[in-house]
């Protein structure tokens, strides 16, 4: 999973290509896995580990938390502070009144547009940066959900389900930073750092998994609302917004499900 976002990662800052329908057809396929990995794996187990201590499903609610917390992070707090940058941008934009460029005759068109490609520019360097936080939550999630598993299938079924992944990950990352002005030792320094965070979460898990059976059905109820966020609203409402190729990638997300529903089946 290191060399996977490392790697990719880099190929892509250098790369000219992007190739856009692979990726989508990934993550497709990808959003099924995580699906099943969510409801059918990890959730009942954890269930099953904390029913022996509250006679309530409290699995369920605390995936429902582990849900919500990556949802507040996301689309919150990330949006928060991605909003306040494009504002405190237009804000200096109107106050060294250079909106006006925007009206003027067409004998300006060209400093208008100079205007907006560098504004465009300077988002572009936002966007690297809180995409490597979000990625490297869900790497440190997806982490701990293999270091607290104590069956080799579970770890080679999880193992399987994030390989096919990670690809992704580090592509999309290489790519926003491709876009962005940041120099390219930065941009490497990013990538590895964000390679780094799936060990680093697999690591945790294990120390966890050395706990008390109640810490581990716990953290394994956030993970498993964790890996359910990210295919329904990471991959699932991306892919599927997309008007090209819908049929073959429901295909793909239908086939994730099969595989992960089968591997449950025949442990």
């Amino acid at each position: 999973m290191y060399f996977e976002v490392q790697e990719l990662g880099k190929i892509a800052i250098k790369s000219t290509i992007q190739n856009d329908h692979l990726v989508s057809y990934t993550n497709a396929f990808t959003s099924g896995l995580f699906l099943s990995v969510g409801i059918l794996h990890i959730l009942p187990e954890s269930n099953e580990t904390l029913i022996e201590f509250v006679d309530y499903p409290i699995a369920f609610l605390i995936a429902i938390f582990g849900f919500s917390l990556l949802l507040f992070v996301e689309k919150v707090l990330f949006r928060n502070i991605e909003d306040n940058s494009c504002s405190q941008e237009l804000q200096q934009l109107d106050h060294q009144g250079k909106h006006q460029v925007i009206i003027l005759e067409n004998s300006e068109h060209q400093h208008t547009d100079k205007l907006i490609n560098s504004f465009k520019h300077d988002q572009n360097s936002l966007k690297p940066y809180l995409l490597s936080i979000t990625i490297g939550l869900h790497a440190i999630f997806e982490g701990i959900a293999i270091g607290v598993t104590t069956k080799t299938s579970d770890t080679l079924a999880l193992g399987l389900t994030l390989m096919s992944h990670k690809w992704a990950e580090g592509w999309a990352l290489g790519i926003a930073f491709r876009q962005s002005n940041i120099q390219k030792d930065r941009q490497i320094k990013f990538i590895i750092c964000a390679a780094f965070l799936s060990p680093i979460g697999i690591f945790l898990g294990m120390l966890i998994s050395n706990q008390s059976i109640l810490i581990i059905g716990i953290v394994q109820s956030i993970t498993a609302g964790s890996f359910i966020y990210i295919a329904s609203t990471e991959l699932i409402v991306e892919e599927f917004n997309k008007i090209q190729n819908q049929t073959f990638q429901y295909i793909l997300y239908l086939l994730g499900i099969i595989l992960m529903s089968l591997i449950v089946y025949f442990e």
